[in-house]
């Protein structure tokens, strides 16, 4: 019988075989390959617009006496079998659709995984909170005694470890719409943490990046688990794209009961269609002990997961079971809540009660999200650098703290609207520092908000050149008890190469002028 290794390397055998991209996605697979290429016949190039001969990868790939090429013109020349695509190269561009007129196989590491893949996947995708969900439920499988492989857009290839992965372990990836939009398989189990507008700056609109997320759950079959956000259900109705079993999650997923009675899945007295029609409601009137499913007023989903009354909740088959108190739970703000509630949909017949327990109330937090970074002199600074998106820094930063906040946001123009921020920025935040390319934009979204209420009450607006500027701009305008939030509501590429960058120099800065 093959090993896994040995279908990848068969289908490769005697075809040249292009890498376009040089980061942590393609790399390793590069040096993987470039063991078996001699035995296999295996001609590998390759390829990027962007690398110089300086580069640290560039030389690596020489060392390996791999051919290369490089700059704008890179993709030029078709003359190979198969492309793997990074994910940061868009799959609909202008040179990869030559490629796929003429034949070549356009492909990545992760849709190779899943054709190959030894074990049973649990795929995580959304706008936000991608990554510490993934995270979650990582951690929650490790402490059910597995052992768990993390990888995707969390910053980790999986398909170069394809040797070292068994049949029982579990592959637990974190999927963006960049590797989603040309995948034609999906997993065991699939997570959607929410839908909002995000890469409009690359995806040619807001219909494709959704189709792009729906690949998920497209191809899932009736023994697979769709784990879908309830409000994104609402709006964009995925679980009408998947044969799979539905678990719904989300804060408060009670359903105020209409005249009109109907059957469904996933939804008590509610079919898929009219999910955009139903009117949530907090549970106020029924305790602890109240038996959910028969009050004559509400309805509750048949499986998935919310909070009630404070508990978290895990239903299935109309009947609930309690999983722990959410003021219990480590990470905190109701996005987070979110994440945990996914979490728990995903590992459903997995894991044990008490891992789960153990887990919510240990994890906490991965960096870069809501991170705290120290408090000095009474004021309190947070790093939520991965905060790329204006939905993150709503739902996430601004709903965090009670008190008015000083905020500093801005960076990469994603072609996103503002309109939202710019209303929460006017109840939330009582200093808005802007920095880089959306600086204008977001003020701009904030006085429009403003003109809108007929609101005199706009918080104090500074623009910083870079971020030791914009910390110091805080510093100076802060006094006790004040929190200082990075929540750019943007992504970095502006100024800095990754979100990961962004937090660290706010960090630094934040201590080197505190620290004195």
């Amino acid at each position: 019988m093959q090993s896994h290794l040995e279908i990848l390397l068969n289908k490769l055998k005697n075809k040249k075989v292009a890498f376009l991209g040089l980061a942590r996605t393609n790399l390793p697979l590069i040096k993987l390959l470039s063991k078996y290429k001699k035995d296999y016949g295996i001609a590998l190039i390759a390829l990027d617009k962007f690398k110089n001969s300086n580069d640290p990868n560039v030389k690596e790939i020489l060392r390996l006496g791999i051919s290369l090429r490089l700059g704008p013109n890179c993709l030029r020349k078709l003359d190979m079998d198969i492309i793997f695509r990074s994910p940061g190269v868009y799959f609909n561009s202008t040179e990869l659709n030559l490629a796929k007129q003429k034949g070549i196989e356009v492909t990545s590491e992760i849709e190779e995984f899943f054709d190959i893949h030894p074990c049973k996947i649990i795929a995580v995708t959304g706008s936000d909170g991608k990554t510490t969900t993934t995270s979650i439920i990582g951690k929650i499988l490790e402490n059910s005694g597995y052992k768990v492989h993390l990888g995707g857009n969390i910053g980790n290839p999986i398909l170069d470890k394809i040797e070292e992965i068994k049949n029982t372990d579990i592959a637990v990836l974190e999927l963006s719409s960049f590797q989603l939009i040309s995948m034609k398989k999906s997993p065991d189990v699939s997570v959607i943490t929410n839908i909002s507008p995000n890469h409009l700056n690359v995806h040619k609109d807001m219909e494709e990046y959704i189709s792009a997320k729906k690949n998920i759950i497209l191809n899932q079959g009736k023994d697979s688990i769709a784990v879908i956000n309830f409000e994104s259900e609402k709006k964009y109705h995925f679980s009408q794209f998947t044969k799979a079993k539905i678990l719904f999650f989300g804060e408060n997923l009670l359903v105020k009961n209409e005249p009109k009675k109907c059957s469904g899945s996933g939804l008590h007295n509610c079919t898929k269609s009219s999910i955009s029609d139903i009117k949530l409601s907090r549970l106020e009137n029924l305790t602890d002990k109240s038996n959910i499913f028969e009050s004559k007023d509400y309805s509750f989903i048949d499986n998935g997961a919310t909070v009630v009354n404070g508990r978290v909740q895990f239903i299935t088959e109309r009947k609930s079971k309690f999983i722990i108190e959410a003021k219990d739970i480590a990470l905190k703000g109701s996005h987070n809540i979110e994440n945990c509630l996914a979490a728990i949909c995903a590992i459903y017949g997995l894991s044990s009660h008490g891992a789960i327990v153990k887990t919510l109330q240990e994890f906490k937090g991965v960096p870069h999200r809501m991170e705290f970074v120290g408090t000095y002199n009474g004021v309190t600074y947070i790093n939520d650098s991965i905060a790329t998106t204006p939905t993150r820094t709503i739902k996430g930063a601004l709903s965090f703290i009670d008190e008015k906040v000083i905020l500093i946001a801005g960076g990469y123009d994603k072609n996103v609207p503002f309109d939202d921020l710019g209303d929460k920025v006017l109840k939330k935040v009582k200093v808005l520092i802007l920095m880089g390319n959306t600086a204008f934009k977001i003020r701009n979204a904030v006085f429009c908000s403003a003109k809108k209420r007929n609101s005199k009450e706009v918080p104090e607006i500074f623009f910083a050149k870079n971020m030791l500027e914009a910390v110091k701009i805080a510093k100076a305008c802060s006094s006790k008890g004040d929190h200082v939030l990075l929540s750019p509501a943007c992504a970095s590429l502006d100024m800095y190469k990754d979100f990961e960058e962004r937090g660290k120099t706010f960090i630094k800065n934040v201590l080197s002028i505190n620290q004195k």
